[in-house]
């Protein structure tokens, strides 16, 4: 969720919904404070107060960074603690009933970017602190409307959040696919585009790095396919795939780039330029029983705007095509570089 985001450049607008949603329950929780049906006593009144703080901390938190999964998942716990105590120590069950409905919105939060077992956890919260309001609601007499919450509170913290889940699970999944090729699992020439942004964010995060283009393409491969069958044929492009992810750096980008054609875009640092030498390599133990032709091109910066870093990227594939066959008009098995330039000049 947090790439597909990123590749739409929706994760500013996300975190600002974020910082908004958290600064407005406690906004909510500080005009309580002033409320005859507020928290009362000492130690209630504390305990909202150092919840506010907590709200604000959080807020300010979502308006500076995109958190980690493990920053995402404390913020989660802490919030629900939050709610929990918040919603318990108001004087009145109805300002704790107003107040649980924070826990539905931090259930859909869940549902879209977590797991099951941590929405179950907040969704366990939110109910057994709903229970615990409906029962002081009876209570205090107004058993019909203790009775009207039940259903609708089962809806909200319950049947949505799961049923956002399983939506976020189906679109995800559509998602991969779209951006993955069915035979090898690597990344298809769309998925290599969407990933686009991505591989300027972490060059401009690389200090003195280069982004390094390497199109593979398997010489004779043809041939195998004519004598030992398309089956054996698939099977070798897939073993192919994993040799070239293994042969890759973390956080590369390896691709399918169609019929017997590889791509690879990897950000390295300093002088390195063994890119291509570690896919000839990766392919030389014979087990494949195919060769490649490879063709490199690098830049050292991408323009920033969306669409201009697409067309660098467009030039750089061109160029190590163009080097690729070079080496396979040299007789294949062998790498050709095409040069290192600044992309947003070329």
């Amino acid at each position: 969720m947090t790439r597909y985001l990123a590749r739409r450049r929706l994760q500013r607008a996300v975190q600002a919904l974020s910082a908004a949603g958290t600064a407005a329950y406690g906004t909510a929780a500080t005009a309580m404070l002033f409320s005859p049906h507020g928290p009362q006593g000492g130690p209630a009144v504390a305990l909202c107060i150092t919840v506010v703080a907590f709200s604000a901390f959080i807020s300010a938190y979502w308006m500076t960074r995109w958190p980690t999964v493990r920053a995402s998942i404390a913020i989660v716990v802490l919030s629900l603690i939050g709610l929990i105590l918040v919603c318990s120590a108001q004087s009145s069950p109805e300002a704790g009933l107003l107040g649980s409905t924070g826990f539905a919105v931090l259930a859909g939060y869940v549902a879209f970017v977590h797991s099951a077992r941590l929405l179950a956890l907040v969704i366990a919260g939110g109910v057994a602190t709903v229970s615990l309001c409906v029962v002081r609601l009876a209570l205090a007499g107004d058993i019909a409307m203790a009775l009207s919450i039940i259903p609708v509170a089962v809806v909200a913290l319950v049947i949505l959040p799961f049923a956002g889940q399983l939506l976020a699970r189906l679109l995800g999944a559509d998602a991969h696919r779209s951006d993955t090729d069915a035979l090898t699992g690597l990344l298809n020439r769309h998925g290599f585009r969407s990933a686009a942004d991505e591989l300027a964010q972490q060059l401009a995060r690389t200090a003195g790095g280069r982004l390094t283009i390497a199109l593979v393409d398997l010489d004779h491969f043809k041939r195998i396919n004519d004598t030992l069958g398309h089956m054996t044929g698939d099977r070798v492009l897939c073993d192919v795939g994993a040799a070239l992810r293994a042969a890759a750096d973390d956080g590369a980008l390896v691709v399918r780039f169609g019929g017997e054609e590889f791509l690879i875009a990897e950000v390295q640092s300093g002088a390195r330029c063994d890119l291509g030498d570690r896919v000839l390599a990766a392919l030389d133990d014979g087990k494949f029983g195919v060769t490649a032709s490879v063709g490199v091109d690098s830049a050292t910066r991408l323009p920033r705007d969306p669409r201009a870093i697409r067309a660098a990227l467009d030039r750089l594939v061109a160029r190590a095509d163009a080097a690729m066959y070079t080496a396979k008009r040299s007789g294949g098995n062998a790498v050709c570089h095409a040069g290192v330039r600044d992309a947003a000049a070329a």
